[in-house]
Parts: C-alpha cells; structure tokens; sequence
C-alpha cells in the first residue's frame, strides 16, 4: 500500500463509526482501517494508542449528539417547548441508537476509574448543562419554578436517558415521553 495522507477527523469518524456498529470492547484497529480505508501506519501515526483512538470515538460520538440536539433547538425561542424538543431528540437517537447510549451508561458505570470512562461523564456533564441552560431561561422568563436548575437538569438527563434504554427490554416502564412531561409539568409554573 502506498504512503497516503490521512486526516485524523477521517479516522476519528471511522473510529465512531465502528464503536457504533461494534461496540467499544469489539472495535479493532484493524476494523477501524478498514473502515477509514487507510493503513494502519496512518492510524498510529496520529494516535499513540488504541485507547487514545477509542476515546477521540467516544468524544466525537458525544459530540455529534450535543450538535445534533443544539441544531433541533435552534429556531425554538420558549424554553418549555425547547426542554420538550430535546428530551424528544435524545429519545430518538436512544431509539435508533440504544447501544451506544448503553455503551455511555456501562462507561460511566464501570469499576475501572480510565480516561475513557472521564470522556463518558464528560458527555453527561456538556448534556446536563445544556439541559441547565434551557431550565435557567425559564426561570427566568417565568416559565419555570424557581428550582435547582442543575439538579433538574441532571433527574430529567438520567431519568429520560435510562427510561429510554430500559424501555426497549421492559415495556411495563413508562414511555420517556410519560416521564418527561409529568417532571416537566412539576416545573411548570402555568399547567
């Protein structure tokens, strides 16, 4: 094979692609240059390590999540019908997604205290702020009771997150949407 230049955002994106498809304890590097279509050499030439690579993955996979629900929200000014937009994206990508919200969750989790454990909490922290954020606006527009915007924020994320999840294996748990709307309501200052 010859020498080819290779844009680490390409083998980034690869790299996602195949923890998506895989899951993180069966991605290899050898899947990852497949799916890149770059030598192996390229890979190590911009990541020391294969824990490294899996963790721009997992990073970008976030990522990718917080820029899809930012641009959902972008033309929506109220914060209720905004905090109501983002709990239904994020419903949608655990849905057309469960495993790789399920890989998060087993991440943040997990006994081992490694870096690819910090980007998963990473994640949920950018998440838990954005959800904050909107919580914060409605307060101040009076849209919201005056409430631990953080604290909210972090029940309607884990709540919704793990409803969601847990739904596709137990139907007898309340829909997300269920979930969402009561703790919206409780909120709410106008039913």
């Amino acid at each position: 094979m010859k020498y080819q230049k290779v844009s680490k955002e390409k083998i980034i994106e690869a790299t996602a692609s195949v923890i998506a498809r895989e899951g993180l304890d069966k991605v290899t590097v050898d899947d990852i240059s497949q799916e890149a279509d770059v030598a192996k050499g390229s890979i190590y030439f911009h990541f020391d390590s294969k824990d490294k690579l899996l963790i721009e993955g997992i990073r970008y996979i976030a990522e990718q999540r917080v820029f899809r629900i930012r641009k959902a929200l972008k033309n929506i000014s109220s914060p209720k019908r905004k905090l109501i937009k983002l709990l239904a994206v994020s419903n949608l990508m655990i849905k057309k997604d469960p495993d790789s919200f399920l890989m998060n969750y087993a991440l943040l989790l997990s006994s081992h205290k490694n870096i690819k454990r910090e980007v998963s909490l990473e994640y949920v922290q950018k998440y838990i702020l954005l959800v904050s954020e909107i919580i914060k606006d409605g307060i101040a527009l009076r849209q919201f009771k005056q409430v631990n915007a953080e604290a909210v924020a972090t029940s309607l994320v884990l709540t919704n997150d793990l409803a969601g999840i847990l739904r596709f294996s137990e139907k007898q748990i309340p829909s997300p949407q269920k979930i969402y709307k009561e703790l919206i309501k409780l909120i709410s200052t106008r039913k």
